[in-house]
């Protein structure tokens, strides 16, 4: 993981700090930074602003941070933040205590980490990825092919002829759009 620091008051002190993260922690929070999904929560924890001493200033200062994986891990491990510490309220007779936040977080199947990453990470990612869009173009190519064959050797073997079956497919299409059209002028009748 690297981890920019840039201090708000002097853009010139910029500090980068590579180290081993073994889990990511997704941020779920109440108010105004609320998130409802995995890439919120998880944008929420890498980008933010934190206060430390700057040298060049001789005084504490808020800084941006701005973290990125620069290494992909074999197994992504993350952390779903749901407590926090509520404060005492005088005006709802509420206690200071550990609170949990019960709002639901939205999560894929699966989990692009792509947007997350270094600038090297992702052009490396990208050569990959451009190989499998293009083994996934040549599958889909071979298998719509290998349909069209198929379905011409069925209406052969069974003596049919093969415009005929394209005919009956765009009669067919065509009674179905149809019937959506019709649908859609008795919907408007009624209101």
């Amino acid at each position: 993981m690297q981890t920019k620091h840039i201090n708000t008051e002097d853009a010139s002190e910029v500090t980068e700090i590579t180290e081993n993260v073994f889990k990511l922690t997704c941020q779920i929070e109440n108010g105004p930074n609320s998130s409802n999904s995995l890439q919120e929560g998880l944008k929420l924890n890498l980008e933010g602003q934190i206060e430390k001493n700057s040298p060049n200033l001789g005084r504490d200062t808020v800084w941006n941070k701005v973290s990125k994986v620069s290494k992909m891990p074999k197994y992504l491990c993350i952390n779903f933040v749901r407590f926090y510490w509520k404060q005492a309220s005088a005006v709802g007779g509420t206690e200071a205590g550990k609170a949990k936040i019960l709002r639901n977080v939205s999560f894929p199947k699966v989990f692009d980490l792509f947007e997350f990453c270094t600038d090297e990470l992702k052009e490396s990612l990208m050569q990959g990825r451009n190989m499998e869009a293009e083994n996934r173009a040549k599958e889909d190519a071979a298998n719509l092919t290998g349909k069209e064959e198929e379905e011409k050797k069925q209406a052969a073997a069974a003596g049919g002829d093969v415009e005929m079956e394209e005919e009956k497919k765009e009669d067919e299409s065509m009674q179905k759009k149809k019937l959506v059209g019709d649908a859609a002028k008795a919907a408007r009748a009624a209101e």
